[in-house]
């Protein structure tokens, strides 16, 4: 026989009315629901950041594509505007002006766009290569000194640009590793590699040379002579070092350092 109080308590239990269990299943789904809004707003918040790296590889192979290409050609166009804006600033134009006559030996002057790209070219470490005229040496020196402008901030401008590249694409598309970081924002060298080989062809300044009329005289008159000028006189990047240097190994390091930072700094803080 069982004791007095095992019988109430049964008895308690077995004897509540329906009400009771209505309530308390609805206050179990309420809660439960509270624990699925929860979770969906952790997972949420860490895709609105870029630090959800819980699902590798579920970006289409487009879009990666997309995002990539986007970035990697918004970030050259960034650093090509840099250029222009120092080039300006500098004005060297105005130490050109005197070299603007009839009389110069050469066909045409290197132009802004020209200038700028050899200034972004030296920011990423590439020298720019000047071949003097045999004819008149002195006066392509003076040009060559007077048009190829020091890098100065760009320096520095170019490799944070590239980098917030990067990182821009780790926000995007959510590496689930640090070697994946890494390849993420390496991957800018697509579009930044070809770019660079375009602008290497634009910026190579080679102006033709000028036939300049000597009055002289011989028996029947006066005479008009002719002497061609600007011989070998050139200005331009180095197509082999831009290619490796500018187009290559800027946008990898500095694209991949950029993402894997994010990566890391997005992981410690999930930690």
């Amino acid at each position: 026989m069982l004791p007095f109080e095992y019988h109430s308590l049964v008895g308690s239990v077995n004897d509540r009315p329906p009400e009771w269990d209505s309530q308390r299943k609805r206050q179990l789904c309420r809660g439960e629901g509270h624990r699925v809004r929860v979770t969906h707003e952790r997972e949420t918040a860490g895709d609105s950041d870029g630090c959800n790296a819980s699902r590798p590889g579920h970006q289409p192979l487009h879009h990666r594509l997309t995002t990539t290409v986007k970035t990697g050609m918004t970030a050259f166009l960034i650093i090509a505007a840099a250029a222009v804006v120092w080039v300006w600033s500098r004005d060297p134009m105005s130490h050109l002006a005197d070299h603007r006559s009839t009389s110069s030996p050469f066909s045409r002057l290197p132009e802004t766009y020209e200038i700028a790209l050899w200034t972004l070219f030296q920011g990423h470490a590439v020298d720019i290569a000047v071949e003097q005229s045999t004819n008149d040496p002195d006066t392509s020196a003076t040009i060559a000194d007077a048009a190829v402008v020091d890098p100065g901030p760009l320096v520095v401008v170019i490799p944070l640009v590239l980098a917030v590249a990067g990182a821009y694409c780790a926000f995007r598309l959510s590496p689930s590793s640090a070697v994946e970081a890494a390849l993420t924002g390496a991957a800018v060298v697509l579009v930044y590699l070809p770019v660079t080989l375009v602008a290497v062809w634009v910026a190579r300044y080679d102006p033709g040379a000028v036939t300049i009329g000597i009055e002289g005289s011989v028996d029947r008159g006066p005479a008009l002579f002719g002497e061609e000028w600007a011989i070998g006189f050139s200005i331009y990047p180095d197509p082999g070092v831009s290619a490796v240097v500018a187009g290559v190994v800027y946008p990898v390091f500095w694209g991949g350092l950029g993402s894997l930072t994010r990566y890391l700094l997005c992981r410690r803080r999930s930690a």
